[in-house]
């Protein structure tokens, strides 16, 4: 039985153990005892259960006053119950009441999303729960954060039948309950008057922690338990707050530095080629064409893509549009661009899936439409460029690590060479190219900003966190698989998530994030904004980041694309830069 506060929680949960099981916790009223309301009013929750023998396990919920013994042979005499036999093939009453208790505390530990507590406390009061819990706090260790026990005076002394409840053999030899209390009390340095002064340097570090205490476990929820420690050494000194302590206020010099150290963290480029596309297939449209084209990506991969075209003579404004992840790998660039000639399987996904996230719109199409060029492709292992699913993209990752590559390596080259495309063609604009993208598209969309002159200014939606934010129980990122294809070796030792996508600035740059998104923090998305904020305002250019944080779930609605095509149409139709002249938003390298 678990009591959650309302509202408010602490994300802290109380286990109570009582001789009755969870009734303990209720008083003859059937309401909650005021103790326990306290503990729920104050923003704990409260864990109640009957553990083996209490409670829904027995009639009337009684506590048990004995236990049945197995005898040797046929016969109830007493020469026949030996507990050598009977506890030589069954464990004890007590035990199987520790387990419970060590279970319990398993599964409030796995609990998922917003039911998963950071803090566990044990509660015991009761001649039987008490040695239960002071076992059990032992067993458990750092499992509970802390533990307050009253046994009520039972001593094990007082036990002289093998078939009492609380019966364990060779506990006596042991201690009895001193022991139990000594074992469940936490493990503190023996001082050096007692155990003479050479143990102070034989058990002792410097720090003061016991030498003879060893690291068990060494992950928890995913993560290693030393996470926050290694999180506290991150300082990210290739961002711009830290780089301009040490360098002044070079601000050119500082991003092409940290566009270096960047590059250096996709690992080696797949090899260039000429483009060399060529048109497959066209479909008129309402105010624009789809193209159906093939082109060199790069040198290892010639792909498959949709260019829309507006109708009129050009060139035109561009929108490099990067599709997202989503699990979902039978589609990628249909997720952006109404597909066609396609099979109806196909189709039919593509258009469930733009009424699931998209609000029933193909973003591209959409922007064609408005009279943009968009250029959408597969990133690799997605739709045409598919094979490993979603169960195979840790080996794809690893396998692309021991080619010298990474998985979010690669997809971040290819947009690089996807920007370098669209600029080449001699429909679009150059001076007028933006990047959109929604989850990872959004992360590739700050990404190519960052690291791409092409790229004039971008839309992101729902996509953007501090890693430490992120590096937390149960989040997304901290489970492996989708994770890879955003995750760059060794990146984070040089900068952060908002570090990367300020090497944007001063272009326009749209945000987005949901109040309701599970996958980033509202937290975690702020100070990463706060931060970006630092960058822009420092040039003189906070105008042109706007960073929203809206109440909707992880998506990118109708509502947030009118807002998002508006905001484009101001900033790539304000000025038209003729061909062939420099990007005057950001000083070339």
């Amino acid at each position: 039985m678990l009591l959650f506060p309302k509202e408010n929680w602490d994300r802290e949960v109380v286990i109570k153990l009582t001789d009755t099981g969870k009734e303990g916790i209720f008083g003859t009223d059937g309401k909650p005892l005021p103790e326990i309301l306290a503990l729920v009013r104050g923003g704990s929750a409260v864990a109640a259960v009957d553990l083996f023998g209490q409670g829904d396990f027995v009639q009337g919920g009684k506590p048990l006053e004995s236990v049945p013994v197995i005898p040797r042979g046929k016969g109830d005499q007493p020469y026949q119950r030996a507990a050598c036999y009977h506890f030589g093939f069954n464990p004890p009453l007590l035990i199987q009441r520790v387990h419970d208790v060590m279970s319990l505390v398993e599964f409030l530990r796995r609990g998922d999303g917003d039911r998963k507590p950071e803090r566990i406390q044990l509660a015991a009061v009761g001649k039987q729960v008490g040695p239960v819990a002071l076992m059990a706090r032992f067993m458990l260790g750092e499992r509970v954060d802390k533990a307050v026990i009253d046994a009520q005076g039972f001593d094990f002394g007082a036990v002289h039948r093998i078939d009492d409840p609380m019966f364990l053999p060779g506990i006596l030899r042991y201690g009895g309950m001193d022991a139990l209390r000594k074992l469940s009390q936490p493990r503190v340095p023996r001082p050096a008057d007692a155990v003479g002064a050479a143990s102070e340097t034989l058990f002792h570090s410097r720090n003061g922690q016991p030498l003879d205490r060893y690291q068990h476990p060494g992950v928890r929820d995913l993560l290693p338990v030393f996470r926050e420690a290694a999180a506290g050494r991150m300082s990210f000194p290739y961002s711009w707050q830290e780089w301009r302590k040490h360098n002044g206020d070079g601000f050119d010099a500082w991003r092409k530095e940290a566009r270096q150290r960047v590059r250096c963290h996709f690992l080696a480029p797949p090899p260039a080629a000429p483009f060399e596309p060529v048109i497959l297939g066209s479909r008129k449209r309402n105010g624009y064409t789809s193209h159906k084209i093939a082109f060199n990506l790069t040198g290892d991969s010639r792909v498959l893509a949709y260019l829309l075209v507006p109708d009129g003579e050009g060139p035109h404004p561009a929108v490099l549009l990067l599709h997202d992840h989503g699990a979902e790998f039978r589609i990628g660039k249909e997720k952006s661009v109404e597909p066609w000639d396609v099979p109806p399987e196909k189709a039919s996904l593509a258009h469930r899936w733009a009424d699931k996230v998209y609000g029933g719109r193909f973003v591209g199409d959409e922007l064609a439409a408005r009279g943009y060029v968009v250029l959408v492709y597969d990133a690799l292992n997605w739709s045409d460029r598919g094979g490993a699913g979603y169960e195979g993209q840790q080996a794809l990752a690893s396998n692309l690590l021991h080619l010298g590559m990474s998985f979010a390596g690669l997809i971040a080259h290819e947009d690089l060479r996807g920007a370098e495309f669209l600029a080449s063609r001699g429909e679009v604009d150059e001076g007028r190219i933006a990047a959109m993208g929604h989850s990872m598209g959004c992360f590739r969309t700050w990404q190519v900003a960052a690291m791409s002159d092409h790229i004039a200014a971008g839309v992101c939606c729902c996509w953007m966190a501090t890693v430490k934010g992120l590096m937390v129980p149960g989040n997304n990122q901290t489970k492996g698989q989708s994770a890879f294809t955003m995750t760059h070796p060794g990146l984070f030792n040089d900068l952060d998530y908002p570090d990367v996508a300020s090497l944007a600035c001063p272009k326009p740059m749209l945000f987005f994030a949901g109040q309701q998104d599970k996958l980033f923090p509202v937290p975690s998305v702020k100070a990463a904004f706060d931060k970006m904020h630092q960058v822009w305002d420092s040039r003189e250019a906070g105008h042109k980041l706007v960073t929203r944080i809206l109440p909707v779930p992880h998506c990118f609605n109708a509502a947030m694309q009118d807002e998002a095509f508006d905001w484009l149409d101001r900033h790539l139709r304000e000025t038209t830069r003729k061909s062939g002249e420099p990007n005057t938003t950001i000083t070339p390298e």
